[in-house]
């Protein structure tokens, strides 16, 4: 009897290893994934607009991309043609094709209208406005927390060529004008 039911577990345990792993007829043999989208020019740093292309090489597949930073989904915006990235950008695309895994997040920063060379960059913070601790005086103002978010500012004074060039015109007179004399007469 023993014999029996040790040859019956055996006997089920094979069954349960042989029959347990294969793969159900819904399941396919292999999975292929969508390769990931590729942007040209690539995300950084540039003096003027920039004209994006994004490619994925798995044929037929639907690139869908978002500029605010988000994660696409198969519900985002397709790709169709050049995207004009004329502002500080984040760019992302994933790819989708049907019965194939997505691709991975495809993510870029553009950065237009910033010439490393001539700003700087300051992070992101938070201050009191109107703290006046160790300045030996009472608080007189009201205090309240401000945040900054990151941004760039100028090296150096505006010249009045780069006001021109933006806002039209040169307000500078008399004396001191010149393309590379700071701009003034501006707020």
């Amino acid at each position: 009897m023993k014999k029996n039911i040790i040859f019956a577990l055996t006997i089920s345990l094979l069954a349960i290893l042989v029959f347990g792993c294969r793969k159900k007829p819904t399941e396919p043999s292999h999975q292929n994934t969508v390769q990931i989208p590729t942007f040209n020019p690539p995300g950084g740093d540039y003096t003027s607009q920039q004209s994006v292309t994004i490619n994925c090489v798995t044929s037929g597949a639907t690139i869908r991309y978002t500029t605010n930073g988000i994660d696409p989904t198969e519900a985002s915006t397709p790709y169709a043609v050049a995207i004009t990235v004329s502002a500080t950008t984040t760019l992302k695309a994933k790819a989708f094709k049907s019965g194939w895994t997505p691709s991975s997040v495809a993510s870029a920063i553009y950065t237009i209208g910033v010439t490393p060379g001539q700003m700087i960059y300051v992070p992101a913070g938070t201050f009191i406005m109107g703290d006046t601790r160790g300045l030996g005086r009472i608080d007189e103002l009201p205090t309240h927390s401000v945040t900054l978010n990151a941004f760039y500012i100028g090296k150096c004074e505006v010249t009045q060529a780069e006001w021109q060039a933006v806002m039209g015109s040169n307000p500078a007179h008399d004396s001191g004008v010149g393309s590379n004399y700071p701009v003034y007469f501006v707020s």
